[in-house]
């Protein structure tokens, strides 16, 4: 199994968890990391990488793009899509520079 999860940062607080959730994907909460929870099912974890900061540059270039393309985009997807869109990103990325968010690669497999 390889698997790439947004999860959130190490060591966080209820509260900033709580945060993460707010300025992250909402399903970022969960009982512990994908690297724990598959060794919980019985899963040898082969690899584990931080791939964060590629993600944060990622996000910054989806922004960037919707920035860019903004007249285009706002007639093909209209004013609330757009808005919630260029949000959504930039809370991501505000997520990601406090520490509050992590993206991780698992590669995992079945001994």
């Amino acid at each position: 199994m390889a698997a790439l999860v947004i999860e959130t940062g190490a060591g966080l607080g209820a509260d900033e968890v709580a945060l993460a959730a707010e300025l992250g994907p909402s399903d970022v909460r969960s009982a512990g990391s994908l690297e724990e929870l598959s060794r919980e099912v019985g899963l040898r974890v082969d690899e584990v990488a931080d791939v964060t900061e590629a993600f944060h540059a990622a996000l910054g270039a989806l922004w960037e793009g919707l920035r860019r393309d903004e007249s285009e985009l706002r007639r093909a997807e209209g004013d609330v899509e757009y808005d919630y869109e260029v949000g959504r990103r930039r809370s991501m990325m505000e997520a990601v520079r406090r520490g509050l968010i992590r993206r991780t690669l698992v590669v995992a497999t079945k001994p």
